[in-house]
């Protein structure tokens, strides 16, 4: 059984040394083998190694109900190393998407810095559980260590209430990379567990100070205490769908493409099709952490050899079931706004758009139903869509209208976790906040599966800002090249338009002829029974109706709601002005579809 596992941090938290330290088997991308990122000293790219331990006995008592879990002697946890440089951030946004759970790296000593605060975010909106790996402990003087673990533990504990995970999130302290001179002896309280002796036995253990990790045993139990395992449910029906991150050729062999199955599965033999290329290839060969394998589904780490393709042409992009995926430039989305983004997330706005490994620029226009009576409980995350299996979509039969900017809740402490949180089932509704929609033209057509996640980012912000650059988050509800009818046609967006008139008598204290109102061409029946406001000189308002015409000269019978009893009242009618709000269909959103993006 096969668990990706993120590991997040800030750049030089020690994310690479505690994968390096918690690994067993090491793929063609593990560690910063490239170049590039040797010579720099960071991570530039997705990084993937993996660790597997035996299932304990106890785990199991755990999630007696699950399927795939009885029937697996052993768990393999791949470890997506993501960059933590502020200027790759699309890059993990993608390493984010293909993950069950996420490990958050944090320096001991600095604590929460920029990109953490970033990674926080993503875990929020993407993942239901998160364990923090306290690294670099051994910079703690050892008579001074304990009160320190536990000052800093505090701190983090504070940060993070204001979390959807709560305070009580697991922080394991470890040291990936101890430092040669005074480094303890690792614990030993928990080596009696015999699921970790195989490990043991087996891990690389590599530190490049030759010194053995410090709370690696701890963080292993802790993420088996924690994860929420995902359910791999494959129908014959699900189209394969890859996600490939690597791509590069094999001299005498073909040219292997790495990455996850996001859903279905896939044998040697059968034929896929890159959608981005307009090809379609057959599986040569298929390998998981250099071991061949016939077959692999949901969720599986892997590498697909094939035949003819030259590898420079697709470095990240989508694998899929022939025919079966189609591009589009237009999306429509159900969005809400990210709490830590401080600047307002304005109508007709370009944002960075993101979907999978997929990043391109959108110009956005934002819009919400006329009668807010929609209620939206649903947690934007994979594991709660996937759990639910919720459709989300937009309702034809009511008129929606556009909003200058996009609300979000505030921040607020989160004392207990709930049942419900825990099942990433829901989340508090802020009754003053609506139900957000968003009409999204890309710059480019991408390849989009309808209800998959999106993040909308400010990448462009200068990095040393110190501030969270991901706007707003949101899921596909429709897109442009839908069939039979796509959504975008039957949506009503309206806008008000004001039209002004004058009182041209007063026939009694209740009712009044109007004129100037519409043009004579004007069908008028459209406006019975609509509501009107007499405004007088001095700003008093008379709510009225229309309740029909007068004579043939365009002008209009309208009743008060209220008698006028008093006479100079009356008298000021015949001065006063009338008002008509009417809703007209906007033709905005039929715009956008022909917007050349610069």
């Amino acid at each position: 059984m096969n668990i990706n596992l993120g590991v997040l941090g800030h750049i030089d938290s020690g994310k690479t040394s505690l994968c390096r330290a918690l690994s067993t088997i090491a793929s063609t991308s593990a560690f910063d083998k490239s170049t590039q990122s040797r010579t720099r000293g960071i991570t530039l790219d997705l990084g993937f190694s993996a660790f597997i331990i035996r299932i304990p006995d106890w785990f199991r008592s755990l999630h007696p109900t699950h399927p795939q879990l009885q029937s697996c002697a052993f768990i393999q946890f791949t470890l997506v190393d993501c960059p933590g440089h502020a200027s790759l951030m699309k890059t993990i946004i993608g390493g984010a998407s293909i993950i069950d759970m996420m490990m958050l790296v944090v320096d001991a000593q600095k604590l929460v810095q920029t990109q953490t605060a970033e990674c926080i975010v993503l875990g929020e909106l993407l993942m239901d559980r998160l364990v923090v790996a306290m690294n670099k402990v051994d910079m703690f003087a050892s008579e001074e260590r304990d009160k320190m673990i536990e000052q800093q533990g505090k701190k983090l504990r504070t940060r993070f209430a204001f979390t959807r995970f709560g305070e009580n999130i697991p922080i394991i302290p470890v040291a990936a990379n101890p430092k040669p001179e005074g480094a303890p002896e690792e614990k030993k309280a928990l080596e009696e567990d015999p699921t970790l002796e195989e490990y043991k036995a087996a891990a690389c253990g590599q530190t490049e100070s030759g010194e053995p990790p410090i709370g690696v045993d701890e963080l292993i139990i802790a993420i088996l205490k924690h994860i929420k395992l995902p359910v791999r449910q494959v129908k014959a029906s699900d189209p394969f769908m890859f996600s490939i991150d690597h791509c590069f050729q094999i001299k005498g062999q073909g040219t292997v493409m790495t990455g996850t199955v996001l859903s279905g599965q896939v044998k040697v033999g059968d034929n896929i099709e890159l959608p981005i290329l307009k090809q379609e290839k057959r599986v040569k060969s298929m390998q998981m952490f250099r071991k061949p394998v016939q077959s692999a589904r949901q969720g599986d780490r892997l590498g697909i050899c094939v035949a003819q393709l030259d590898a420079a042409l697709i470095e990240r992009g989508i694998a899929t079931t022939p025919h079966s995926l189609h591009s589009t430039d237009l999306i429509l989305a159900i969005v809400k706004k990210i709490p830590y983004f401080t600047e307002p997330v304005k109508n007709k706005s370009k944002f960075h758009i993101t979907i999978g490994h997929q990043t391109v620029i959108g110009y956005c226009l934002f819009f919400t139903a006329v009668q807010n009576t929609q209620q939206m409980q649903v947690q934007f995350s994979k594991a709660a869509l996937s759990e639910q299996g919720l459709q989300l979509g937009i309702e034809s039969e009511i008129d929606y209208q556009f909003v200058d900017e996009v609300k979000g809740a505030k921040l607020v402490k989160q004392q207990v976790v709930t049942k419900e949180e825990q099942k990433g089932a829901g989340e508090a509704v802020n009754s003053n906040i609506p139900v957000y929609y968003a009409a999204i033209k890309l710059e480019r057509e991408i390849f989009v599966q309808p209800q998959s996640l999106l993040i909308a980012s400010k990448l462009d912000k200068d990095i040393a800002a110190k501030q969270c650059r991901l706007a707003f988050q949101g899921q596909a509800i429709s897109l442009c090249n839908e069939s039979p009818v796509p959504t975008f046609e039957k949506l009503k967006i309206v806008k008000e338009k004001l039209k002004k008139g004058k009182v041209d008598r007063v026939t009694d204290a209740r009712n009044l002829i109007i004129r100037d109102l519409f043009q004579k061409e004007t069908s008028q029946e459209l406006f019975m029974n609509k509501p009107v406001t007499i405004t007088l000189p001095e700003g008093v308002s008379l709510p009225g109706t229309i309740i029909g015409t007068f004579g043939k000269s365009g002008k209009q019978k309208v009743y008060l709601k209220d008698e006028v009893t008093d006479a100079s009242v009356l008298e000021k009618l015949a001065q006063g002005e009338v008002e008509l709000k009417i809703r007209v269909l906007s033709k905005e959103v039929a715009k956008i579809r022909n917007i050349k993006q610069h």
